[in-house]
């Protein structure tokens, strides 16, 4: 699966902008940050300061979707935080874009750093004498695949990971 990140609008937040995040906008801002499409795609500064609101920002984005299967809605939240984590710790980036998409089976998770390092997204045993070095050992777990894409031109990495989610009746029921 090679999945790239689309042209459609995009939320970008400044470095000061994430470091004056102080809250919880509700759905109508949601809306005005363009969060109520099929797609959201947002760019943050590559701090970690950017990942509450990014994980914030994907879960009023899955709000606006209706998608209220409990189980989807954790292993995004997860995804993107440990995909945001693992970019900012792990690339010379200074921007970090998100994309979340859903098809009629999947919520699609996309995190793209700016390269920056040799390496590339792996799958490892966790060492239980550190405190980190899991994330996407758990990610793995609760998502139904999982995959990275280096761009050759620019060295960008993209992971993915894709999440199936239930239905509300609303979405199944054709309306009369």
């Amino acid at each position: 699966m090679n999945l790239t990140l689309a042209p459609e609008p995009t939320i970008s937040f400044t470095l000061r902008e994430i470091g004056d995040w102080r809250g919880t906008p509700g759905l109508a801002i949601a809306r005005s940050l363009q969060l109520s499409g099929p797609t959201a795609t947002i760019a943050v500064p590559a701090i970690k300061r950017s990942v509450p609101v990014v994980r914030h920002l994907a879960r009023l984005w899955l709000d606006l979707q209706e998608i209220s299967d409990d189980g989807a809605r954790f292993a995004v939240q997860l995804a993107v935080s440990e995909l945001v984590t693992n970019a900012v710790e792990h690339t010379s980036s200074m921007v970090i874009t998100s994309r979340l998409h859903k098809d009629r089976t999947n919520v699609w998770v996309e995190v793209q750093d700016q390269g920056g390092t040799p390496s590339v997204p792996r799958l490892k045993p966790p060492d239980t004498a550190l405190d980190h070095g899991r994330g996407l050992a758990l990610v793995a777990e609760v998502v139904c695949g999982w995959g990275f894409s280096v761009d050759s031109a620019d060295n960008n990495c993209t992971v993915w990971a894709a999440i199936p989610y239930s239905h509300t009746q609303e979405e199944k029921t054709p309306a009369a």
